[in-house]
């Protein structure tokens, strides 16, 4: 009995641990370093929390998510102000462009305010309207916007008063035009346009015959007050000659031509709305040509 009393109590001698075999133990089982239990034992003793290599990782992992986030932010917000700041300088550029230059000589030149409004109705008024000059003087208008900027190509003038121009004829024009007007009582307004393809500008002109009449009506209007603004469906485009010009003209229900057009040269169409209009720019155009 006695004996078996001593045995157990030097089995229990044996299972305490101390500091010493704890170590050896971890050395032995854990892999790890003598230096790193020393390292680690003194922060214990120092109060300094121990930071295991898991703790690390994730604070590390944190701090680059941190870092990326901040990064996207700087990305996106750049592109933002880029875009907006860009949209802003492109409006601006567009809206500074001034890139009309008449096309024939004039013996005066006027701006025309456009309202968006009625922008059909504000051209023909200031089309009657044109301040004094001489009988026969040739007057150039500028149409210009209401934030003060010249309608600078044709397809925008067309689209701004309300004129449907077809596709093939707005392909085959290079955006040059001159708006204005013959003195007289009533004055007589023409177009010129500027072509950069005759063959399209050619086909898209017999084209538009079918609709032109009704498109121009309020421009007929000006010079032939009793013409009728509804949609016209009589009369008929015919052959004619002006100046050994050959030109397409419009006759109405009394055979009486109130809209006219013709090419000069491969490079411009001419439209108005009496023969003396259209033979006296067709003079000036070809004195121009001549001149240069």
């Amino acid at each position: 009995m006695d004996e078996t009393e001593n045995n157990k109590d030097k089995n229990e001698i044996k299972q305490i641990r101390t500091y010493k075999s704890d170590a050896e133990e971890a050395v032995k089982n854990n892999h790890t370093s003598v230096i790193d239990i020393a390292v680690a034992e003194n922060k214990r003793k120092e109060g300094t929390p121990i930071e295991y290599e898991k703790e690390k990782t994730s604070k590390k992992t944190l701090w680059f998510s941190l870092v990326l986030i901040f990064i996207a932010l700087a990305v996106v917000c750049g592109t933002y102000y880029f875009w907006i700041v860009g949209s802003e300088t492109l409006s601006q550029t567009t809206q500074t462009r001034v890139d009309y230059s008449p096309l024939i000589n004039a013996n005066k030149t006027e701006t025309i305010s456009i309202d968006q409004k009625n922008s059909v109705l504000s051209v023909i008024s200031d089309i009657e309207n044109v301040p004094s000059a001489s009988v026969g003087s040739i007057v150039n208008l500028i149409p210009v916007e209401s934030n003060g900027i010249a309608v600078a190509s044709s397809s925008d003038f067309f689209s701004t008063v309300g004129i449907n121009i077809p596709e093939q004829v707005a392909l085959s024009l290079d955006g040059k035009y001159t708006l204005g007007t013959i003195i007289s009582n009533p004055n007589h307004p023409f177009i010129i346009l500027s072509v950069s393809s005759f063959e399209n500008a050619f086909a898209g002109m017999f084209s538009w015959e079918k609709t032109m009449r009704n498109d121009f009506g309020k421009f007929i209007d000006i010079d032939h007050p009793d013409e009728p603004l509804v949609p016209v469906t009589l009369g008929t485009f015919t052959d004619k000659t002006i100046d050994n010009q050959d030109v397409r003209e419009f006759l109405n229900a009394s055979s009486t031509p109130i809209l006219l057009y013709t090419f000069v040269g491969t490079g411009k169409i001419v439209i108005a709305t009496d023969a003396d209009t259209l033979s006296t720019i067709i003079t000036s155009l070809n004195t121009t040509n001549t001149e240069r």
